[in-house]
């Protein structure tokens, strides 16, 4: 007969990992599934409650979850897999160095473009190749930007959160200790498996962090906890004001230009704007800036905007535009580059294909014309629509006739 204490107890360790996870699958992300699961059994184990698993029986449990998390979207994890690969192969020429901060988010689809140009590769990962700019495993993802060395860091951290979790739950049994500690192990279980820091999820660690602190220290020194609490609330309310404010201030010029009523001076000063922006929000302001003076025709300074873009966020449409700029400038070597990089980034797109392949076509560059026509007819289908029939049929015509 178990004992009410000890049923207050397991419900305490069972009751917010199982609403973290019913929250996952209705949001279908596996990674939290995972993640409310190891918590459970972490806190489980750690505990004094009955009725435990075997230790065998519950890491049984979590590998077949992984397996059966694994296979339930299968294309989605050899899509990871893919990811993986590409940006290990950068990893590898400079492993202390890394590829620099934010350099997934700004450089992955030139290194996948690169691995498609130049390394043998399956046809799997042609279909499953997009434009990628997360890892999805936030500790990969800080390695192979820093460096190898921030595995040491990334030790400590794993290893000072823990022992927070731990001391919490032995001085505090409370529900809210358990909600926090659950809610804790979740999301650094599920930033292995997804992008938790892009979500600005690391705001709830750092929130979740100082109140274990809080409950772990002495008593003497809540004072300067509590007040580096405050200081801490009152930068994250500071941060949050001045987001809100910069996006409202991009959803008006985005407004203004999709109504035609952005003029070159507003395009101007917005330019002239301060750097002092998030990476998100200064993409916006490069995008804006190249769609508008690309459709203005001023293709000196569409072709800066539009570079700057491809270097801060690139797509294989935004390296297929610089493509038409450089044509439109004249230098068709570098339009031929971007023409091949769009093409590359993204391979089993037949619209950037069919770019290049009119590119070679309207230059007169037969031979090429007719490879990269044939590579478009030979391309497997990764959705078999409208567009892509008639792009086929197009170039089927036009290879004819050349």
């Amino acid at each position: 007969m178990i004992s009410k204490k000890n049923w207050i107890e397991i419900l305490k360790i069972a009751l917010f990992p199982a609403i973290i996870f019913l929250l996952a699958v209705i949001f279908s992300s596996r990674a939290f599934s995972l993640g409310a699961m190891i918590s459970f059994f972490f806190v489980l184990f750690r505990s004094k409650a009955k009725l435990k698993p075997k230790l065998w029986l519950s890491i049984l449990i979590t590998i077949a979850s992984f397996c059966i998390a694994f296979i339930l979207k299968l294309d989605s994890s050899l899509g990871r897999i893919l990811i993986y690969k590409v940006s290990f192969k950068a990893f590898c020429a400079n492993p202390f160095e890394g590829i620099g901060w934010n350099g997934v988010y700004s450089k992955y689809l030139y290194l996948q473009s690169c691995y498609f140009a130049e390394t043998p590769f399956y046809e799997k990962e042609l279909l499953l190749a997009d434009n990628t700019h997360y890892v999805f495993n936030e500790y990969y993802r800080i390695v192979i930007e820093n460096g190898i060395l921030t595995l040491i860091p990334l030790f400590f951290f794993f290893f000072f959160s823990l022992k927070a979790v731990n001391c919490a739950l032995d001085r505090n049994n409370s529900f809210l200790t358990h909600f926090f500690s659950s809610t804790y192990i979740s999301i650094i279980v599920a930033s292995f498996f997804t992008n938790t820091i892009s979500r600005d999820l690391i705001w709830s660690v750092l929130v979740i962090q100082l109140y274990l602190n809080l409950i772990t220290i002495k008593k003497n020194s809540r004072g300067c906890v509590i007040s580096f609490n405050i200081l801490l609330l009152l930068m994250v309310i500071c941060l949050s004001i001045n987001h809100n404010l910069t996006e409202k201030y991009f959803l008006n010029l985005k407004q203004q230009a999709q109504s035609g009523e952005l003029s070159n001076a507003d395009v101007e000063l917005m330019k002239s704007k301060s750097n002092f922006l998030s990476t998100d929000f200064e993409v916006e302001k490069l995008k804006i800036i190249s769609i508008y003076y690309t459709e203005s025709m001023e293709w000196e300074k569409a072709f800066e905007a539009t570079l700057k873009l491809s270097n801060a966020k690139p797509f294989n449409v935004i390296y297929s535009r610089l493509g038409m700029i450089c044509t439109h400038l004249g230098n068709k070597a570098e339009a031929e580059r971007y023409y091949k990089l769009a093409v590359y980034s993204v391979p089993n797109r037949f619209s950037t294909r069919l770019e290049l392949f009119n590119f070679y076509v309207e230059n007169n560059e037969i031979e090429l014309a007719k490879k990269t026509g044939l590579e478009l007819l030979n391309l497997p289908v990764k959705v078999n629509s409208v567009d892509v029939i008639k792009i086929k049929k197009y170039v089927k015509s036009k290879i004819s006739n050349l």
